[in-house]
């Protein structure tokens, strides 16, 4: 089985510790509560200093020279467009692949097409689909779209079906619930790229029933093995029954150190370091990055009055840390690089191909991961450069 690692771009922000301003890049600003040295404010950029996108090529750029396959760019209601981030970051990288997360309710499937196959063009097809549902109706609220969540899910399985209809057709016809297209078709060179790929998610009915016919991948958060095995079985059967065939992917955070006594270190600091007031809040706007789902609010939830570290274990190297102190994965993987290298390994055996990792500060995390984690896997993982 070839693997595919992916790191993630931190379009909602970074910081090395949760009481920092994640958008304030510099250490010496106004707040005094950024990092990044010779950096600048997101909000007040000089032309003279780095930028919050530099930033994010610097992050892209590791990813590709330790070799990830390539990134994920979250979707986040406060966060940087992925379509703009995916595109101006694949100039910045030659053979990095790029997985930009977006709602249907942003723009129409033809226009969704076009948007990819001149992204492919200009890339070099390195560009994917991460297409999202929103089970978070505030949240999806917030952004302007009050289509309820079986409706969404329609819209999505739409999207899908004319958005590869007019990239492989000359004409192509559609008429549907949300959408509708009457001879539509790109034409050459437009029409000659390489499909995306395509990534969904969900865990409601609605969800599982567009990832079975539609999806290439399923993307889920990292939870105990049994609770995954049962949700690869379910899809794979119900994929079966439409003709098809998934893949399936994993998103999880991880603090992977040389040794675990490091690692535990690392991850209690980050937990009982945390304003307490930011554990509550979480607890009420858990999935606030809208790339959640229910499970992401059903374990950010059980954890959120965890008064230890120790409390938030979910299983033997997984715990509710990040995921409580931060608007990111719920679990997060915490051992040594050959224990975490251990537990994924059973992820893989279950069925996964696809692993999306993720730590902060993701620049330096990124050559820490990329150097002592992914060498572990070996020949399997595909490098971007495939």
């Amino acid at each position: 089985m070839t693997l595919d690692f992916l790191w993630r771009l931190p379009t909602g922000g970074d910081a090395r510790l949760a009481k920092l301003d994640l958008w304030n890049a510099t250490s010496t600003g106004a707040a005094r509560t950024g990092y990044f040295p010779t950096a600048t404010s997101h909000n007040q950029p000089r032309r003279d200093l780095v930028t919050y996108g530099d930033y994010l090529a610097r992050v892209a750029r590791a990813a590709e020279a330790t070799g990830f396959h390539g990134v994920l760019v979250p979707y986040t209601a406060v966060g940087e467009e992925p379509w703009i981030v995916a595109s101006s970051l694949s100039q910045e990288t030659r053979r990095l692949h790029f997985l930009p997360s977006f709602h249907t309710a942003n723009f129409k499937p033809v226009h969704g097409a076009r948007n990819s196959a001149t992204a492919q063009r200009h890339s070099g097809s390195r560009i994917d689909w991460n297409i999202l549902g929103g089970e978070n109706e505030a949240v999806q609220q917030r952004d302007g779209d009050f289509t309820t969540l079986d409706k969404r899910y329609e819209r999505n399985s739409e999207f899908i079906a004319i958005a590869q209809g007019v990239l492989t057709h000359r004409e192509f016809s559609f008429q549907g619930q949300t959408y509708s297209v009457e001879k539509g078709g790109l034409q050459a060179p437009l029409s000659q790229i390489r499909l995306p790929t395509v990534y969904v998610s969900g865990s409601s009915e609605a969800a599982l029933e567009t990832a079975a016919r539609y999806g290439d991948v399923y993307l889920t958060w990292a939870e105990p093995l049994p609770e995954l095995k049962a949700k690869i079985a379910g899809l794979r059967e119900r994929a079966a029954r439409h003709g098809r065939t998934l893949r399936f992917g994993i998103r999880t955070d991880v603090i992977a150190r040389p040794e675990e006594e490091t690692a535990l270190f690392d991850a209690r600091r980050l937990f009982e370091t945390a304003d307490k007031a930011s554990l509550r809040d979480r607890a009420l706007v858990a999935a606030d990055d809208i790339d959640g789902s229910a499970e992401e609010r059903r374990y950010v939830q059980r954890f959120a009055r965890a008064g230890r570290f120790d409390d938030s274990a979910v299983a033997p190297g997984l715990y509710a840390t990040e995921g409580l102190v931060r608007p990111t994965a719920a679990l997060t993987l915490v051992g040594s690089y050959q224990q975490v290298a251990e537990t994924l390994s059973g992820y893989i055996e279950a069925g996964i191909d696809t692993v999306i990792l993720a730590s902060s500060p993701h620049l330096e995390e990124a050559y820490r991961i990329g150097e002592d984690l992914l060498p572990l896997f070996g020949s399997r993982r595909r490098v971007a450069a495939e």
